[in-house]
């Protein structure tokens, strides 16, 4: 569930999935909050329609969606029990969440910087990957992909041509995404969003403010079956997908992500 349509518990799957071995009562007390959880909102799901032209909840987005816009939204929590980073990444399409990833990185990193250049592409290969699928569906189409991140000095090493030899490790990392975006062709831009803004920083940490919960249930589009839908009433719903009224389930659950 947690890959296909619930990224609401994605970091709390990957913390049972971590300590299933080194701590297995822990896990199991995890694994049951979460099962209470889902068991507590069994009508609720993903709701997909047409897209909104908009610039997303409280206008936070520096571009008006549009039917041909791929959004990657990167965010890390560095080190935050030694060794590697912890990384989540968004990806959506014209509006409407198609791909999510909750995890640690695959190394250990230095800084901060590296760390989140190492998210950025990641969501860069998940952005690829959304577009590749895409232009099978609509044929050659351009899409606009915005990638969108909350480190100032990532991105000044993205977008700034150079730099002080400190970092030359980094802007060797990041060569492959520095090219694509100093490709007028290529489509893709990146832009900077406050960390209160930035969606995938939901996936990186256990949450459990309810005026949170509620912003990122109305950017990934979650809604309870038969509610008012977001554009049209011909609208998919995907069943098993976060409640829009957040209750001590929730609460329960986000406290047991940290360890």
């Amino acid at each position: 569930l947690s890959v296909r349509s619930r990224p609401d518990i994605s970091f709390s799957v990957g913390q049972i999935g971590r300590q299933v071995s080194h701590h297995p009562k822990w896990a199991l007390q995890v694994g049951r909050g979460v099962l209470e959880y889902l068991a507590s909102t069994p009508n609720h799901g993903l709701v997909y329609g047409p897209c909104v032209k908009d610039r997303g909840p409280g206008g936070i987005l520096p571009i008006e969606r549009h039917p041909h816009l791929i959004e990657a939204y990167s965010d890390i929590s560095f080190a935050t029990q030694g060794g590697r980073s912890f990384q989540g990444v968004v990806i959506l399409y014209a509006g409407c969440p198609l791909q999510w990833e909750s995890g640690r990185q695959s190394f250990a990193t230095m800084s901060t910087a590296e760390s989140e250049l190492l998210g950025y592409t990641e969501a860069t290969t998940m952005a690829q990957s959304v577009e590749a699928l895409l232009k099978v569906i609509h044929g050659d189409v351009t899409f606009e992909k915005l990638l969108c991140g909350d480190n100032t000095s990532a991105i000044s090493i993205l977008t700034k041509p150079d730099g002080p030899w400190r970092t030359r490790h980094l802007r060797l990392r990041s060569t492959c995404l520095k090219e694509k975006l100093n490709d007028p062709n290529s489509g893709w831009m990146i832009r900077h969003l406050k960390g209160t803004g930035l969606i995938a920083d939901f996936l990186t940490k256990p949450r459990i403010s309810r005026a949170e919960w509620i912003a990122f249930w109305e950017y990934m589009r979650m809604r309870e079956y038969g509610a008012t839908p977001l554009a049209t009433e011909e609208t998919e719903v995907h069943h098993g997908t976060a409640s829009k009224e957040p209750g001590t389930d929730l609460v329960k659950v986000a406290k047991f992500g940290m360890l």
